[in-house]
């Protein structure tokens, strides 16, 4: 992402650089998402529901454009948060046809879990979470702080499953990463996670 971004001054800068041609509506609605994110971990769910609904609405204008994986995993991580599950397990299923870097692939597979559970298939996201637990040692080697979302993940997921020790696992080896790579962004995101 060639930008750095300073919440939420930057937006606009954002917004004018999709607007000029130099960025497409998936990274804006990505940066949006970040944001309401971000204020979701700091308890602030007002600010995030205003973000996440400015997000969906961008998002939706630039479905269209949607070329690489990792914009149909911002698409569908954006789908998931508003609810549109099925749209988003649509979107998902398109993007798992692209070829991708091992993390977007696992990223995309825990959404559609995650998809699949809202919509009632239990059996179904087990399955996949089973999978995605098994390769995340290979993310954690080639992209160690995208591996820092999927455990964030696995710890979600252990956690509405009841599974107390396999979700503590998973949180430690956040934490581990989240000190290693220095992602400190993630840290809230993961309490957040254990949390609610």
């Amino acid at each position: 992402f060639p930008v750095t971004i300073e919440w939420p001054e930057d937006i606009q800068r954002i917004e004018d650089l999709v607007d000029q041609g130099i960025l497409d509506y998936s990274t804006l609605a990505s940066v949006l998402y970040s944001y309401a994110s971000h204020l979701e971990a700091a308890g602030d769910r007002k600010g995030h529901d205003t973000y996440l609904i400015k997000a969906v609405a961008v998002s939706d204008m630039g479905a269209h454009q949607l070329v690489t994986a990792e914009q149909y995993d911002v698409r569908q991580t954006i789908l998931r948060d508003a609810g549109r599950y099925e749209d988003a397990k649509e979107v998902i299923d398109e993007g798992l046809k692209i070829d991708a870097p091992i993390h977007t692939k696992a990223l995309l597979m825990v959404g559609k879990a995650d998809a699949l559970s809202h919509l009632g298939d239990t059996d179904g996201a087990r399955t996949i979470m089973s999978d995605v637990a098994a390769g995340v040692d290979d993310v954690v080697a080639t992209e160690p702080r995208q591996a820092i979302r999927i455990y964030r993940a696995l710890v979600r997921f252990y956690k509405k499953s009841g599974n107390e020790a396999a979700m503590n696992e998973m949180v430690q080896k956040a934490y581990a990463l989240i000190l290693k790579t220095g992602a400190n962004d993630q840290r809230a995101k993961l309490e957040y996670d254990m949390n609610h």
